[in-house]
């Protein structure tokens, strides 16, 4: 079968038994007994990134201190708000011309900066650039919905017991926790969150129990 009028002179029975769903709606598309209307796969646009550094840099240290800042940058800007990453690449320009690239599929859409620049480090170690790098250019590529926060606060360890109640409590502030006040700081210009802290318990004015302090470990 090489054209639609071939394919619709095919008795609708035999491609149905032989093609189930599919074939009974190829030879109505092809018979124009159905007709869909034609929707474009929409691509979002990249979000970009870029650092030129004043020498050319071949320390694997130094490019991974770049991509963290590029990915920082990449994640606050205006066009990012709202949603999480799911496809980056991160291009590189070499000393004396060529390029080098990677990029990367995120096992799960997140806005978190360690999990986007982690397969990114991944592929600068396993296939470094082959030449001093002049210039990074990050791009978030695709999206996801909007980041969730059921595991800001780590609440259970891999051996499943709870865990990020225990170290706020102490004082340590759990890497996710970390992470999203970061994020919120580049939205905002600041932490918008407080923690509760008892000032008077025995007080009788309720008001006087407990404090509002800014909540900011960054």
């Amino acid at each position: 079968v090489a054209t639609l009028g071939e394919l619709a002179r095919l008795p609708g029975p035999a491609l149905t038994g032989q093609f189930g769903e599919e074939g009974r709606k190829a030879r109505a598309w092809a018979t124009a007994e159905r007709i869909d209307p034609v929707r474009p796969v929409h691509r979002p646009r990249p979000i970009r990134a870029a650092l030129d550094f004043p020498a050319p840099v071949g320390q694997t240290q130094a490019l991974h201190a770049a991509l963290d800042r590029l990915v920082e940058r990449a994640l606050g800007r205006p066009a990012r708000r709202g949603r999480s990453v799911r496809e980056v690449r991160l291009t590189a320009r070499l000393e004396g011309g060529g390029s080098w690239s990677g990029e990367a599929v995120l096992r799960e859409p997140t806005a978190q900066r360690a999990r986007i620049a982690s397969p990114l480090r991944t592929r600068l170690a396993l296939s470094p650039p082959p030449r001093a790098v002049e210039g990074l250019v990050l791009e978030l590529l695709d999206f996801g919905a909007p980041a969730t926060q059921e595991d800001l606060f780590d609440r259970r360890e891999a051996s499943g017991r709870e865990a990020g109640g225990r170290s706020l409590a102490g004082g340590e502030v759990p890497p996710s926790l970390r992470e999203a006040v970061k994020e919120l700081k580049l939205r905002l210009g600041h932490s918008p969150l407080y923690r509760v802290v008892e000032v008077d318990p025995w007080s009788r004015i309720p008001e006087r129990r407990h404090a509002l302090l800014n909540f900011d470990p960054t």
